[in-house]
């Protein structure tokens, strides 16, 4: 089993109660340093199950099962490869 810390604050203020997204189920893991993960420009992808077990992990085991998750972040590289959720839905949004 995995524990992971929460997301941060910057991520969980985005999202609005009113969506459904349960707020602790958004899990932020520890930032690689630089080289870490070249093949995913430094960032760790982990796929948890709901019994907690590790269906893959880009620096642990099975990374092959998750190489989806960086090809997907790609269309996002000129934000550092992190999705927001659109302006019109975050909290506090003007």
């Amino acid at each position: 089993h995995v524990s992971w810390p929460p997301a941060p604050a910057l991520i969980l203020n985005q999202i609005p109660d009113d969506l459904g997204i349960p707020k602790d189920s958004v899990k932020g893991g520890p930032a690689l340093e630089a080289g870490g993960s070249p093949s995913t420009a430094d960032w760790r992808y982990v796929m948890i199950m709901p019994d907690g077990s590790v269906f893959g992990d880009t620096t642990g085991e099975n990374p092959g099962q998750v190489t989806f998750c960086h090809t997907c972040h790609t269309i996002k590289k000129a934000f550092d490869y992190v999705f927001y959720v659109p302006k019109t839905y975050r909290t506090g949004a003007e």
